[in-house]
């Protein structure tokens, strides 16, 4: 059969670009990784200096690994414009029974995270030990619960080509959160525009700024000197309305917008299950990224606190962009659009009420929002209560990810 002319630009490009990420990740692991475990058994860097430099290193292995499988069936794409290499090599990155293996993970999940907590309580002075055993550790507990609901989402549907499925995957590792990134600087530094503007009328609110940029120059870096200085501040019933507004509001709907960027690339004939497939993939990348960035470097006896709670946060984002991708699906190949704003309102509904609690609950240890007058009770109340309402809302979450799952699966366009 004679091989179509021309170039598959779409792989072109995920080749060219994740090509370059890929070498980038790769060296710059290889480099810190290398640099740290020398200079750490030289005994030039402590503990605590040491653990984000081998973080760093080991998430930069992790990232390249992820981006292996895309640049490689791309360049078998390239290779064999007709895609037989492409197709069979795409079996070498699909595990047998994924869901069952996954699901075996996460019986352990329990057991690593206690381990791995019981470490980052006790990380002796060797830091090289220190940096090659705890990071991974970490980054198993991150991904496990991650693979669990991709897997649970994904069982027995109709799914995307190998080479498509770590595409997806890829663009919301590596373009995604870069998007979301400049697009909320954009966003908050418009709204201190705005409040600058409005605080030039305020003489007295300016002052007390002045006061306070003053007292955190002279402040040693000290997180706790520096909440001192900024508690007062942060107790003014109009920061903490603007705060709960931006988080659990304008976030949200544009996290929601921006997460499923990788659906955009796709033709628009995708059957439902196939944009709810999209979907879960792109948040749980953004789900991997976030949390690895906010676990960069260790918190002590809060650490299997965070990892559980990070846990529920990448099934929030699997969920909602899963809901939307659903959505986009039923918009292009049904022109049904009431599905694809019901959808979104759900999933930026389902995000926003994840971020008030959230607040509240870490606003209510560091404020103590319960002697705060000038608020009513409701606050410390909801705070108070959002261990529960978060627990709660995450079996929620799971059932509409199965929810979503057996009605896809029992819907013909599953089939198409």
């Amino acid at each position: 059969m004679q091989r179509p002319s021309g170039l598959h630009l779409p792989s072109m490009l995920v080749f060219v670009i994740f090509g370059l990420v890929f070498a980038f990740l790769a060296t710059a692991a290889l480099g810190l990784l290398v640099v740290g475990s020398v200079m750490a058994i030289a005994g030039r860097l402590t503990t605590e200096n040491a653990l984000p430099l081998f973080m760093f290193g080991w998430m930069a292995v992790l990232l390249s690994l992820l981006l292996l499988p895309s640049v490689t069936l791309s360049l078998l794409r390239l290779i064999d414009g007709q895609s037989r290499l492409c197709g069979t090599s795409g079996r070498i990155f699909r595990l047998p029974r994924p869901l069952l293996l996954a699901s075996l993970l996460m019986v352990l999940w329990p057991l690593l995270v206690w381990l791995t907590g019981q470490l980052a309580q006790n990380i002796g002075t060797t830091a090289w030990f220190s940096g090659l055993i705890f990071p991974p550790l970490q980054i198993l507990a991150i991904l496990m619960p991650l693979w669990w609901y991709i897997e649970i989402g994904r069982r027995k549907l109709s799914t995307s080509s190998p080479q498509r499925t770590w595409s997806i995957l890829g663009v919301s590792l590596v373009i995604t959160p870069l998007f979301i990134i400049i697009a909320e600087i954009l966003l908050i530094g418009g709204l201190v525009v705005v409040w600058a503007m409005w605080m030039v009328n305020q003489p007295g609110l300016s002052q007390d700024l002045n006061r306070l940029a003053n007292r955190l120059m002279i402040t040693q870096p000290n997180p706790e000197a520096v909440l001192r200085a900024i508690r007062p501040f942060l107790q003014s019933p109009l920061v903490i309305y603007g705060i709960l507004a931006l988080t659990s509001g304008l976030v949200p709907i544009l996290e929601e917008l921006l997460k499923p960027l990788a659906l955009w690339t796709l033709p628009h004939k995708l059957t439902p299950a196939l944009g709810f497939d999209a979907g879960i993939l792109s948040g749980a990348g953004f789900a991997l990224v976030e949390s690895l960035g906010q676990l960069s470097t260790p918190v002590g006896e809060s650490w299997a606190a965070l990892i559980v709670g990070r846990a529920g946060t990448g099934l929030l984002h699997i969920v909602t962009c899963g809901l939307v991708g659903w959505g986009l699906a039923c918009a292009w190949r049904e022109r049904a659009y009431l599905k694809l704003a019901g959808a979104f309102i759900a999933a930026a509904g389902l995000h926003g009420i994840w971020n008030i609690f959230g607040l509240l609950m870490g606003l209510g240890s560091v404020l103590n929002l319960g002697k705060m007058d000038v608020l009513p009770p409701v606050f410390s109340q909801l705070g108070s209560a959002a261990p529960v309402a978060l627990g709660v809302l995450t079996v929620i979450l799971l059932a509409i990810l199965f929810t979503m799952n057996m009605h896809l699966r029992m819907s013909k366009m599953a089939d198409v």
